[in-house]
């Protein structure tokens, strides 16, 4: 059975709020091996939790945390002691937004419209994705990627191989949209 869409986290980027399809928060959790538990789990949040990230002075901060499933707990924090779950339960130390140092890959927020939908991971495929990459909490890049251009596609037939396997270069194929006039973007 495969997973339903999960509910995306939120990142705000320049005091807009964005959709956010990665979970940042997760190698933390694991390196500490922390497990977050709520009263009611929901196959639509299998992450048990809701966090508001921000983008700030090219680093990324965890500025809110809040449980999905109603009430919940943290467990397996040092000393195997259970804590609020929250943002101050995590962060003991913290008195406001966490810069997410532990965190080094890509932030991906769909924009735009749908453009079609997959019922597994984080669903809907939008026109645009805004791809962040991060090294240790430091924002190193930021790039926009449009979803709808046709990817290119080359079909070659089993005969068509040399007869040592060696690999060679194929010609570039345009796009089948390039063939219809549609200007590529």
């Amino acid at each position: 059975m495969q997973t339903p869409a999960q509910i995306p986290e939120t990142l705000f980027f320049d005091d807009e709020p964005l959709l956010m399809c990665t979970t940042p928060l997760a190698p933390w959790l694991k390196q500490r091996r922390i497990e977050l538990r709520t009263e009611k789990t929901s196959d639509r949040c299998l992450r048990r939790y809701l966090g508001n990230w921000e983008l700030h002075r090219a680093h990324l901060y965890l500025v809110s945390l809040r449980p999905f499933g109603g009430r919940g707990v943290v467990l397996g924090t040092e000393g195997n002691g259970t804590a609020e779950f929250s943002l101050h339960g995590l962060f003991p130390d913290s008195h406001g937004p966490v810069c997410a140092l532990w965190f080094c890959g890509q932030l991906c927020c769909p924009i735009g419209q749908i453009l079609s939908y997959r019922d597994a991971g984080y669903g809907p495929v939008y026109e645009r994705d805004m791809l962040v990459d991060v090294a240790h909490g430091r924002v190193e890049r930021i790039v926009f990627r449009n979803n709808d251009v046709e990817p290119l596609c080359v079909t070659v037939a089993p005969d068509a191989w040399p007869a040592d396997d060696a690999p060679r270069v194929l010609p570039a194929m345009p796009s089948p949209r390039a063939a219809e006039g549609v200007p590529l973007r």
